[in-house]
């Protein structure tokens, strides 16, 4: 059976590709922000906290022990929508101090499946701190539990399938695609807004979402916000495909592009 929308587990896994804004949580401290968190192939997430910080504090005191934290993962919208937010990663778990033994290495890693200038801050000397930086501790959050929740409703995903699953083929260039589509092509978000229900034709129809399996749309009216996905035939895994399944979603009989001749 051809699948209509990505799992769970491949929502997360992209979600943490956008690196969205992410926020650490631990009991007694205020929720602070965390420019890295990534996951990396044993199950666990790599994030930085400041070094001055409290929380670091805690964490090097805690030893092995660990204290218990929840990273929060927000997945924004690209566009400018009433409600930005598409849906909310709670990652539950025991964040551990990494030994400034293994620091490089892992920064490495790191650096090379997703570079980020924010790990140029980690373990920063006298130098960066003169030009402003904030020097940031680089941790380690043991995961126990996952969950996502968006318009749909919630649902927890083992850390297994979550490592068995791939971010979407196009989640690093959907926000300036989708920015491109309702800047400079309206005509196809309306050709698109002409399958769905009439009831919800009559709302501001604006792109939501963009992946291998089909289009989301997200319409705005005086009842509420509704999110409507209109899947392609079946996923699609390069932009030649991608392009062909839109003008397929869109009843355009040309589907490689090409004009109708004159005679």
């Amino acid at each position: 059976m051809t699948a209509l929308a990505p799992t769970t587990a491949e929502r997360i896994r992209s979600a943490c590709a956008r690196g969205g804004g992410a926020m650490l949580a631990v009991e007694g401290l205020e929720p602070s922000a965390t420019p890295v968190h990534h996951l990396l192939a044993d199950g666990s997430f790599a994030i930085t906290a400041p070094a001055d910080g409290l929380l670091n504090g805690m964490v090097v005191a805690a030893g092995a022990r660990g204290v218990q934290s929840v990273l929060e993962l927000t997945d924004y919208a690209p566009l400018p929508l009433r409600e930005p937010v598409r849906s909310l990663v709670w990652i539950r778990g025991t964040l551990h101090h990494v030994p400034s033994s293994d620091v490089s290495g892992l920064l490495d890693l790191i650096a090379a499946e997703r570079p980020n200038p924010a790990l140029l801050q980690v373990n920063t000397g006298e130098a960066q701190a003169a030009r402003g930086d904030i020097p940031y501790a680089l941790m380690r959050l043991e995961l126990e539990s996952v969950v996502v929740a968006d318009s749909t409703g919630a649902e927890a995903v083992c850390v297994s399938v979550l490592l068995d699953a791939r971010p979407d083929p196009f989640c690093a260039l959907e926000s300036c695609w989708l920015q491109h589509l309702e800047s400079a092509h309206r005509e196809v978000v309306d050709r698109l807004a002409s399958r769905l229900p009439s009831p919800l034709r009559r709302g501001r129809v604006r792109p939501l979402g963009l992946d291998r399996y089909g289009v989301q749309l997200r319409v705005e009216n005086e009842d509420g916000d509704h999110d409507v996905r209109l899947p392609f035939t079946t996923p699609v895994d390069d932009v030649t495909g991608l392009s062909q399944a839109i003008r397929v979603l869109m009843g355009c009989p040309f589907l490689n592009g090409l004009r109708a001749r004159r005679i």
